[in-house]
C-alpha cells in the first residue's frame, strides 16, 4: 500500500510554505500540491523515510532560489485566473438586454450632445451623476459585496484581488470624462465635417455608455460573483 500523507503532515506543509513567505493561503494549497507530490514519489522509491527527511528533498528540487521562482509562477498563474474570471464575468453581465439598453442610452447622450450648447456644462453634469453614484455605492453597498466574514486570520490572494477592485473602479470611473475630454480637443483642434462630428459623438456616446456597463459590472456583479466562488471554494473559512 502506497504512503499516504495524513491531515498533520498537510498542515506542517502549510507551515512549511508560511516559513517560507507564502502569505497567501489559496498559494500555498498550490505549492503544498507540489510537495506532497513530490514527498509521496520519495515514498514510493523509499517507504522508510520520515516526512522531516522527505521535505528537504523535495526542497532541494527547486535548486537555489527555485522556490521562490516556483512560487512567483503560481502567484502569476493564479492572478491571470482571476483576471480571466473577471472578464468572464463581465460577459455574463453584459447581455441582453443590457445590450439593448446600451444603444438606446447611447442614443439619448448622443442627442444630449447634439443639443448641448456647453460642452463644458455637459462634462460637469456628467462627472457629478457619477461623483453621486460612486458615493452611494461605497456608502452603501461596497461593505456587503466585496467584505466576507472571516473566522480565521490567513491572507487569500483572492481576497486581494477582490479588495483591488475598489481601486481599479476608481480608475476606470472617470475614462467617460476623458473621453468627453478628448471629444472637446479633436472638435477644436480638428476641421471637422458636419457628418464628421455627429459620427465622432456617435461614437464618443457609445463608448460613454459601454464604459459606464463595466463599471457598473465591476461595482456590483463581479464582486458578488467573486464572494460566491469564495464561498464555494473555501466553506470551512466563512463565519456561520
Amino acid at each position: 500500500m502506497n504512503k499516504k500523507l495524513t491531515e498533520a503532515q498537510i498542515d506542517e506543509l502549510f507551515s512549511f510554505c508560511k516559513r517560507k513567505g507564502v502569505k497567501h493561503y489559496d498559494l500555498q494549497i498550490e505549492l503544498v500540491d507540489h510537495l506532497a507530490s513530490s514527498i509521496e514519489q520519495r515514498w514510493l522509491e523509499n517507504p522508510k523515510l520520515t516526512l522531516a527527511e522527505a521535505l528537504p528533498e523535495a526542497y532541494k528540487q527547486f535548486g537555489i532560489n527555485g522556490f521562490s521562482k516556483f512560487q512567483a509562477t503560481k502567484e502569476k498563474a493564479l492572478r491571470k485566473k482571476y483576471t480571466r474570471l473577471q472578464w468572464q464575468y463581465i460577459g455574463e453581465f453584459y447581455r441582453l438586454p443590457k445590450i439593448i439598453l446600451t444603444i438606446a442610452l447611447s442614443l439619448s447622450l448622443f442627442t444630449a450632445i447634439r443639443l448641448s450648447t456647453d460642452d463644458t456644462i455637459l462634462c460637469l453634469i456628467i462627472l457629478g451623476i457619477y461623483a453621486l453614484l460612486l458615493l452611494i455605492y461605497f456608502g452603501v453597498f461596497h461593505t456587503n459585496l466585496s467584505q466576507l466574514g472571516l473566522n480565521t486570520g490567513k491572507s487569500f490572494l483572492q481576497i486581494e484581488y477582490l479588495n483591488s477592485i475598489r481601486r481599479t473602479v476608481l480608475a476606470v470611473g472617470f475614462i467617460p470624462i476623458y473621453l468627453l475630454n478628448i471629444f472637446n480637443l479633436i472638435i477644436r483642434e480638428f476641421h471637422l465635417t458636419q457628418t464628421g462630428i455627429s459620427l465622432l459623438e456617435l461614437i464618443t456616446s457609445f463608448l460613454i455608455t459601454f464604459i459606464a456597463f463595466i463599471i457598473v459590472a465591476m461595482y456590483s456583479y463581479i464582486p458578488k460573483r467573486i464572494k460566491e466562488d469564495f464561498i464555494r471554494d473555501f466553506p470551512q473559512f466563512i463565519k456561520s
